[in-house]
């Protein structure tokens, strides 16, 4: 019986991602779909593989922690969740996030992976903060919540 293994699938999408970003479509500035429809739609295509690879990549590389935390078996304890808070650089304000991506997308600001697919709620803080931002992330914090009992 084949059995998937995550490593190779990480080294191969380590690879995709690095033919991405060698891709001068991907580094150029967006094209627009009225001066160069084509090119506008390579650089939408090759954005959304990226979105998708980091995805990918980042459940593979969760999951390979809980295999290695737990002694090489993969744990069914769904009474866990995973957030990610991003913190103003006064940490009196943050937003939460399920998602990684939208997290770091809230703390750089970077829209190398386009604008179409982050929370607006990213979005929203980026722009509430962006005086605040000056060149700097903004801290990411992760933790861990355990279900509640009353859920």
């Amino acid at each position: 019986m084949n059995h998937l293994n995550p490593e190779k699938t990480l080294t191969f999408i380590d690879q995709q991602i690095a033919e991405i970003e060698a891709d001068s479509r991907y580094q150029d500035k967006p094209a627009s779909t009225f001066s160069n429809t084509p090119l506008a739609l390579i650089q939408v295509e090759l954005k959304a593989k990226m979105r998708a690879l980091l995805d990918v990549q980042s459940v593979l590389v969760h999951e390979l922690a809980e295999i290695s935390a737990n002694d090489g078996e993969l744990s069914d304890d769904q009474n866990t969740t995973t957030l990610y808070l991003v913190w103003n650089h006064g940490k009196s304000e943050c937003v939460g996030f399920d998602n990684e991506t939208d997290a770091k997308f809230a703390s750089t600001g970077d829209h190398k992976f386009g604008r179409f697919g982050y929370s607006s709620l990213a979005e929203d803080f980026r722009e509430l903060y962006e005086d605040e931002a000056d060149e700097q992330d903004f801290e990411i914090q992760k933790i861990e919540l355990e279900a509640s009992q009353n859920d």
